[in-house]
């Protein structure tokens, strides 16, 4: 199945922590909060951790309570953490796209247009890097 922004709730689980992750990192140059670089790097570790799933949970719970945090005090980071959280959450969702690209639009000044072709960018970069690779596989012995 080819994955697009309009189907990434199809996307499957690991393939869309990937996709998050990478929309995260993009937007960390964009804020200096302690707690939300230290979700994301949790987050990151549980993708090739044995104890993936608890720093899941802790990436997830951390970022959730920073972005409440920060949307109560009407920081317009909000979104930044709202992406992390919705990348962390169990379950690929549409909103992780909606809170990204408005962070593009807030703080790097792009229009609406220009932060969908962001995010498609980064959509196929993490389709390309997840792909296996053409050719590979055991080899047949010599005849």
């Amino acid at each position: 199945m080819n994955f697009t922004v309009a189907n990434i709730e199809t996307m499957p689980v690991e393939l869309f922590r990937r996709f998050g992750i990478a929309c995260s990192l993009r937007l960390q140059r964009h804020h200096s909060i302690r707690g939300l670089k230290r979700a994301l790097a949790l987050f990151i570790r549980s993708l090739d951790s044995e104890s993936g799933e608890k720093l899941k949970r802790d990436a997830l719970n951390a970022a959730t309570s920073i972005y409440h945090q920060l949307y109560s005090a009407g920081s317009p980071e909000w979104s930044i953490a709202c992406t992390l959280a919705c990348a962390a959450f169990g379950r690929p969702n549409g909103n992780l796209i909606g809170n990204f690209e408005s962070s593009l639009e807030h703080f790097e000044g792009l229009d609406r247009r220009e932060a969908q072709e962001v995010t498609n960018e980064i959509l196929r970069s993490v389709l390309k890097e997840a792909a296996p690779v053409q050719g590979s596989g055991t080899k047949s012995p010599p005849a």
